[in-house]
């Protein structure tokens, strides 16, 4: 076979092969420190509503860590980390009634936890303290770096002031990072107010708008995204049934995320890395041995 002719065949059938997508679904859930419509205090069945979701992460808000008003031996993200069998963090937000209050993050075992910070938020019109838990993951068991980033939070829930200046605050947080993040939570933010304006300047919200499971008037849960790359597969909406109306006066809301997998390495890939021209082929050395005797060949015979 003709030189160049062998060289075509090689790139042809060495092509990079496509990066297959990561499949991401998340979860934001209030619920309630675990009591329901009903008045009835029941884990079991806020961990069966997020179990049903088979969720990757979870935000969540409102638990009681310790407390009187639920157990002082109740510790809430323990029990539902145990009950849906996944890793968890709690980031509190104040002390109450001889425990804690907060939010937290479930987290599924095949991501790796890198790093973690429970961040105070602010509040310059005062009231309840609120904070923003950044989670720090990765796809890989021995993770070198953070691959993205997990927001979760509970914005204030009477003064818009204060949202403003939190909305702003967890804006900072990733203005001029390029790592791809997820941002979820009870925002306390209808779509005309101006802190959803402000996040939504920064972040893309995954709601699907044509039908989020409720009025998209009275919507204050969110997913929001920040990543080129990622793409949304199933849009964020509200699971609406008789369980999920019972557990919280919260409805779980969930969206789905694809995320490319890195591309595997490739002759094409180092044919676009170091240029081979095609009337003399030319390579750098680094290419190995095979390809620099190739080089040596006239292909405009």
């Amino acid at each position: 076979m003709p030189p160049l002719r062998l060289l075509l065949a090689i790139l042809i059938l060495a092509t990079a092969q496509p990066a297959l997508a990561r499949t991401l679904r998340v979860l934001s859930y209030n619920i309630h420190h675990s009591e329901g419509r009903d008045g009835v205090y029941d884990l079991d069945r806020i961990a069966s509503v997020i179990l049903a979701a088979k969720p990757d992460l979870v935000a969540l808000q409102e638990l009681d860590q310790g407390n009187t008003r639920s157990g002082s031996n109740i510790f809430q993200l323990q029990e539902l980390a145990q009950r849906t069998d996944m890793q968890g963090y709690f980031g509190r937000t104040i002390n109450f009634m001889g425990g804690q209050y907060g939010n937290g993050v479930l987290v599924a075992p095949w991501l790796t936890i890198v790093n973690t910070t429970n961040r105070a938020l602010p509040s310059p019109g005062g009231g309840e303290a609120r904070a923003v838990i950044q989670m720090g993951l990765s796809f890989d068991a021995d993770p070198q770096t953070v691959e993205f980033n997990f927001f979760a939070t509970h914005l204030d829930a009477s003064n818009q002031s204060n949202r403003d200046a939190q909305a702003a605050f967890i804006n900072g947080l990733v203005a001029s990072s390029t790592t791809p993040a997820l941002l979820a939570g009870d925002m306390n933010s209808r779509p005309t107010t101006t802190s959803y304006a402000a996040l939504a300047s920064v972040w893309n919200d995954a709601t699907n708008i044509a039908n989020p499971g409720l009025a998209r008037t009275t919507q204050i849960d969110y997913i929001f995204y920040r990543s080129p790359a990622w793409r949304v597969q199933q849009l964020g909406r509200f699971d609406v049934n008789l369980t999920t109306y019972a557990a919280s006066d919260h409805y779980p809301f969930s969206a789905e995320f694809a995320i490319p997998e890195p591309a595997t390495g490739s002759l094409i890939a180092l044919a676009v890395a170091q240029p081979l021209v095609f009337r003399r082929l030319s390579c750098r050395r680094n290419l190995g041995r095979a390809p620099a005797m190739l080089c040596r060949r006239r292909l405009n015979r």
